[in-house]
């Protein structure tokens, strides 16, 4: 979360305050430097609680649901154990 905000502050200060008004691509209209910070860092404390709550709810459904029948199809071994072949259907 450090790393973010203070990359968020140079992307809300120098980039999009300093940097691409002087080219004339760019301007801030209606709002500040410090509301699109603010913004930007609203958007990530976000994410990564979801993250966070997802990790902990798949590491959950992982000890307790996990089963060959319910691997994705990419997580299944490619041959049988019997003869080195590949899964018929």
């Amino acid at each position: 979360m450090l790393t973010n905000a203070i990359l968020d502050i140079g992307f809300a200060f120098y980039f999009l305050g300093t940097l691409l008004p002087s080219w004339g691509i760019y301007a801030l209209v209606g709002i500040t430097s410090f509301q699109v910070w603010l913004i930007n860092l609203g958007h990530a404390t976000m994410l990564y609680l979801y993250q966070k709550w997802q990790e902990s709810e798949f590491a959950l459904g992982i000890k307790r649901k996990s089963s060959p029948i319910r691997q994705a199809a990419a997580t299944k071994p490619l041959f049988n154990k019997k003869d080195d072949t590949i899964y018929k259907r």
